[in-house]
């Protein structure tokens, strides 16, 4: 616990390490600290390492191979990419968060929705989408980052007449409609992120 509150180490604020154990209190994770009670850090510290994305032996390792070497703590975060724009820009995702969802970080993309096409399926302009890009199977309702015409752009998947299409919009007013099969598919959006102050 000490090792995970020391800012030089895991720089965890006890309200932060409250959270991630569940407690009622900071004062539960201050009598932890000091060593006060065992009984709640048996129940709070296997919490906090799931929330971590790690496991008590592997904290116990790095806790003691930071006070013996100063060591740097590990990373719990994966970062992953912004594709399809002039920005030049990461994103952080918890990686105990990717692994439950089955993704790998280096096998990912994030894209943001460039217009308005897709707000009948409410993904919105500005949108941001994880692309899984391990995922390229057809799913009716799934959205799917595609290659067309130079572009990378999102479209929805749908049968019609037996056949799976990719539709931007249901009519095929704004972009027409393509083949799932002939379609340039880069992968499946897992996670949408949006602004809701708008």
């Amino acid at each position: 616990m000490r090792y995970l509150a020391n800012p030089q180490s895991g720089g965890h604020t006890r309200e932060a390490l409250r959270a991630m154990a569940g407690a009622k209190s900071v004062e539960d994770i201050n009598q932890m600290l000091y060593g006060r009670q065992k009984k709640l850090a048996k129940l709070y510290v296997p919490k906090i390492a799931e929330a971590l994305g790690t496991t008590v032996e592997e904290l116990a390792l790095c806790a003691k191979r930071w006070a013996e070497n100063g060591e740097s703590p590990p990373e719990f975060h994966d970062v992953i990419p912004l594709k399809g724009s002039d920005q030049n820009r990461n994103y952080v995702f918890r990686r105990n968060w990717l692994k439950s969802k089955g993704i790998t970080s280096n096998k990912a993309f994030v894209i943001k929705v460039p217009d308005q096409f897709l707000s009948e399926f409410d993904i919105l302009e500005g949108d941001l989408l994880l692309i899984d890009t391990t995922d390229t199977s057809f799913w009716p309702g799934a959205f799917y980052a595609v290659e067309y015409a130079g572009m990378q752009r999102i479209y929805r998947a749908f049968v019609k007449q037996q056949d799976n299409y990719l539709c931007v919009d249901r009519q095929g007013m704004i972009i027409p409609h393509i083949l799932f099969a002939e379609a340039n598919v880069l992968g499946r959006a897992v996670w949408r992120g949006t602004d809701l102050r708008a």
